[in-house]
């Protein structure tokens, strides 16, 4: 939205572009890359640094779109309408020569068990992007964020005690198709089994190809971010770019973990730990 705009204006503007997008959603792509998760781990950074690739091409406004958890009842058209319009994409790739692509991240993707089918049926030749971060350290992240937003009011010791008396039976009913239908639950208070990665990544080769499927680990993108962006930019088969690299979303607050509580993580998470090794190559 311009910033020359009286507020009022680029309200109206924010609230028109919505419906503009729905009534041409027939003219409109699907998207080439997906960025299913994890959360907590730096899909907000990665998205950031794509979006800015010059041959990416995204709607403006457009934050996790959730149509393969949550939204799936509102159907196809509505999923087109979070993409540019055909045309567009058409036009820059003839201007320029170049792949030009569009996508999207919505991190409970990976989590979500009824996502990886859904996808399938939809997008069944797009990229995927998995990236993890230590399970552990991602555990207490999500446990301080849903404090923060009032979400949570046990401390995170005894939320992983009763966790699974409470996520299990969410996810069943997303299953079953009961309402919600993003398992509430499931999806605030999966503090350890959202750490699980190698069950959730073997969801999806259920549905797609391994060569669809680009992991990458959170530190990495912390640590080395242009190795990593580098690596998803081939992936992608974009024309490398350097964007300007800044963490997105970080926690606004640190949080501790007793070294009682890491313990009980540690012992928790081992044997998924130890599958992701493994089968993925993928370690902390």
């Amino acid at each position: 939205m311009s910033p020359h705009l009286p507020g009022p204006l680029r309200r109206a503007k924010a609230q028109i572009r919505p419906k503009y997008r729905q009534l041409t959603s027939a003219r409109r792509a699907l998207p080439d890359f997906v960025i299913i998760g994890a959360q907590k781990a730096g899909t907000t950074s990665l998205m950031r640094y794509l979006q800015s690739h010059p041959d990416v091409l995204v709607e403006r406004g457009v934050g996790e779109v959730h149509y393969f958890d949550i939204g799936w009842e509102h159907g196809e058209s509505h999923y087109r309408s979070f993409f540019p319009l055909q045309s567009r994409l058409d036009r820059h790739g003839n201007a320029t020569a170049r792949t030009t692509l569009t996508g999207e991240k919505t991190p409970y993707y990976l989590f979500h068990p009824l996502a990886p089918e859904r996808a399938a049926s939809t997008i069944p030749e797009a990229k995927l992007i998995a990236i993890l971060r230590d399970p552990v350290e991602r555990a207490a992240s999500h446990h301080r964020m849903n404090v923060s937003m009032g979400v949570e009011s046990l401390g995170l010791a005894e939320a992983i005690e009763i966790e699974s008396a409470k996520v299990e039976p969410a996810r069943q009913r997303i299953i079953d198709g009961g309402p919600p239908a993003g398992g509430y639950d499931a999806s605030y208070f999966s503090y350890v089994s959202r750490g699980r990665y190698a069950e959730q990544l073997n969801a999806w080769l259920r549905h797609y190809a391994r060569a669809q499927l680009l992991i990458l680990r959170s530190e990495d993108l912390d640590q080395d971010p242009e190795s990593t962006y580098s690596t998803t930019l081939e992936f992608l088969g974009l024309a490398p770019h350097r964007p300007e690299f800044v963490r997105h979303n970080a926690a606004r607050r640190p949080y501790d973990i007793s070294p009682e509580v890491k313990s009980r993580l540690e012992d928790l998470l081992r044997e998924p730990n130890r599958l992701l090794a493994e089968e993925f190559g993928i370690s902390w």
